[in-house]
């Protein structure tokens, strides 16, 4: 494993992460669907945006911080579900929640994760979301919710944007299958990645096999197998009796609209996470930091809204706090720090952030990040 020394920005870690994962691994975690263009879109929007650079102000003291939900958070970020992370690192789901709970910001663990829920939380510790894929089998579904409940999971994150089961096109190129297994298509990828094999794969076998998704409620097809199945019949009027399920804080994520986000609020969730899913869902979609303003137009004074996607820099962040967002989600960050260094990487990749959200701070002449807002913010110049 690399020394964290050679990072010394969260695109660093792309190359890192390039090295040690085969490719069928890397495409799934750093990729998205069809053209990438949701996915460039998301990431070109923040450089539509300037700070205004303000001069002589005293900056000796800074508060990076923010209150969610109640509570402290020492950096205004939360770590977003990312389905991979346990094969790109062994039990990288703990890793994960360990430094986010070291950092002092929540972690979002997804139904499509490889380590169990109550496993996660009890040796990540910190404050864990879970995050929920609704399978047609809705009573295993509501099962789930339950133990994410029993093993203290502060937030329920809903994921309102993929219920139906979509084609990357390059996992079928790699041969990536769900379950995980070797074919034709990825044998040579895997055995030409033996720091993977040996680190990652090989303790998974050597405790009893590649870990299936243990946090997912699977359903059968029409031939009778279990399988990771969307339902794409789940709509508004299940949200009753979710809302009704969960005593904590319900949030859903894949909000892209006002008119989705009003409703949202009517249907009694605490927050949104205005989010395209880094585009991994839909080719078409707008990017999250231009949906913003007008959501929190809608609904910024009724819930809490939260912003995913596209996010590289500690400047990216001040930008989407300043134009109204109360948290920034970040997943591929983290998830190519911990595939390209392990734990030591997402320490490596927060601290870059912390350091970065810090310095833009100073530039801007605003020494509390909870005060900025869309005065310190402008289109850039076409």
């Amino acid at each position: 494993m690399r020394s964290t020394d050679s990072y010394f920005c969260i695109d660093d870690f792309v190359a890192g992460a390039r090295r040690y994962l085969p490719r069928m691994m890397f495409d799934f975690a750093a990729g998205a669907v069809f053209d990438d263009v949701t996915f460039r879109r998301n990431r070109s929007a923040f450089q539509r945006y300037i700070l205004k650079q303000r001069v002589l102000v005293d900056m000796s003291t800074r508060d990076i911080g923010i209150d969610l939900f109640g509570k402290r958070r020492d950096l205004p970020l939360i770590i977003a579900p990312t389905g991979p992370a346990g094969m790109v690192r062994y039990k990288g789901e703990v890793a994960l929640a360990r430094q986010a709970a070291a950092t002092g910001i929540p972690f979002t663990l997804s139904s499509a994760s490889s380590t169990p829920l109550e496993e996660v939380a009890r040796d990540g510790g910190g404050d864990c979301w879970f995050q929920l894929y609704v399978s047609p089998d809705l009573p295993r579904s509501y099962e789930v919710v339950r133990r994410a409940e029993t093993a203290g999971y502060e937030a329920l994150v809903l994921t309102v944007d993929s219920n139906f089961g979509h084609a990357r096109e390059r996992d079928l190129k790699n041969g990536l299958t769900i379950p995980y297994g070797l074919n034709r298509r990825n044998a040579f990828d895997l055995l030409s990645h033996p720091g993977w094999l040996t680190t990652t794969v090989l303790p998974y076998l050597m405790r009893g096999g590649i870990p299936g998704f243990p946090n997912f409620a699977t359903a059968r097809d029409d031939q009778g197998n279990e399988r990771f199945l969307k339902f794409p019949g789940f709509n508004w009027s299940h949200l009753d009796e979710l809302r009704s399920a969960w005593p904590r804080k319900l949030i859903l994520k894949g909000i892209l609209t006002p008119e989705d986000a009003r409703r949202a609020a009517d249907a009694g969730a605490d927050a949104i996470i205005v989010s395209n899913h880094g585009g991994n869902v839909f080719d078409a979609a707008p990017a999250t930091l231009d949906a913003l303003p007008t959501i929190v137009e809608a609904v910024g004074d009724r819930m809490t809204v939260i912003v995913d996607g596209g996010v590289r820099r500690g400047s990216d962040v001040v930008t989407a706090m300043a134009l109204g967002a109360d948290a920034v989600m970040i997943g591929r960050a983290t998830l190519l720090a911990l595939a390209a260094a392990g734990e030591p990487g997402v320490k490596c990749a927060l601290d870059i952030l912390r350091g970065e959200i810090d310095h833009t701070l100073a530039m801007i002449g605003q020494p509390e990040l909870a005060r900025v807002d869309d005065s310190i913010v402008s289109r850039a110049p076409a």
